[in-house]
């Protein structure tokens, strides 16, 4: 009944894209497209987002940059405008294939997510992400229940960031241990970067994400349903460090039940329960119970 469903759900945001699709035989659609690239990168100073410019990363209010070292104290005026290192230089590249019969349909479709990490000056690496997707329902027919239907859905990939999970917030391509610019803001004797280029390391971030549910029909305006899902990351705390493991997520997972009726066709009213939990990198957990009612008039 919210706008969010079941955690692993794909879709859920509008993506400027170019897509071209081709109609096939026996219910068939294949489609290619270019889509707008957005890359999000966690970092021990949080989350590092496309092409954006800042004076200091976000780790909270009032976050500085650390300064840059010369001749062995700190450098002054080391909080002037730097580019954070993560870019989205070039349009993300997905291929579906969609197949519809009467009880029901497949698609699947795979991702290409080009990704880079570069402070303009020492370190340059350029990443491709790249995931699959498996996704269809079933409908069953027994009883003479011609409207139940099944769901499923499986999504895997690495550094394809938001495509694990669609509007998962939490989701994010690269993990880094970059937090300083690697130059002092101006040339002077004895002045080293606060971190060299050598150690700045990042990895793509496994994830994956997968769900299910069903759908009953009591009456032909009266139905259920029962669904669960999952959103999962492998995020290397070494990299983030102990600030960032105990708050960004590796996990969600939900799973609700509801009773929803439509006493006339453009009304819609019910009730729905939902259990939720959330797993940290650090394995921090909390969790949430939920009761949902709902109203809706169509004009």
């Amino acid at each position: 009944m919210e706008f969010g469903g079941a955690m692993g759900s794909t879709g859920g945001q509008r993506i400027p894209q170019v897509r071209y699709t081709l109609a096939g035989p026996w219910g068939s659609a294949f489609s290619v497209s270019a889509e707008a690239p957005f890359t999000t990168t966690l970092s021990p100073a949080g989350i590092l987002s496309s092409d954006t410019q800042t004076t200091a990363l976000p780790g909270g209010p009032g976050t500085a940059l650390i300064p840059a070292i010369c001749n062995g104290v700190p450098c002054t005026g080391a909080t002037t405008m730097i580019n954070v290192p993560n870019q989205a230089f070039a349009p993300n590249l997905t291929a579906a294939s969609y197949w519809a019969q009467p009880w029901g349909h497949v698609d699947f479709a795979a991702v290409l997510v080009p990704t880079r990490l570069n402070d303009g000056r020492y370190f340059d690496h350029t990443y491709i992400g790249y995931g699959g997707h498996f996704s269809g329902d079933v409908k069953p027919g027994w009883f003479g229940w011609a409207k139940d239907d099944f769901l499923f859905s499986v999504v895997a990939g690495e550094g394809i960031g938001n495509y694990i999970s669609g509007g998962w917030s939490n989701a994010v391509d690269l993990a880094t241990n970059f937090t300083v610019p690697t130059s002092c803001p101006t040339p002077r004797p004895g002045c080293t970067g606060g971190m060299a280029a050598s150690n700045v390391l990042a990895n793509q971030v496994f994830g994956y994400s997968t769900n299910g549910g069903y759908q009953h029909w009591w009456t032909p305006n009266l139905r259920s349903t029962i669904a669960a899902g999952i959103a999962h990351e492998d995020v290397n705390s070494q990299l983030i460090g102990p600030m960032q493991a105990s708050t960004a997520t590796k996990e969600q997972w939900n799973a609700f039940v509801n009773l929803v009726w439509s006493p006339v066709a453009f009304i819609t009213t019910g009730v729905q329960y939902m259990y939720g939990k959330r797993v940290t990198i650090a394995n921090g957990r909390g969790q949430e119970q939920v009761l949902i009612g709902k109203w809706r008039v169509a004009f």
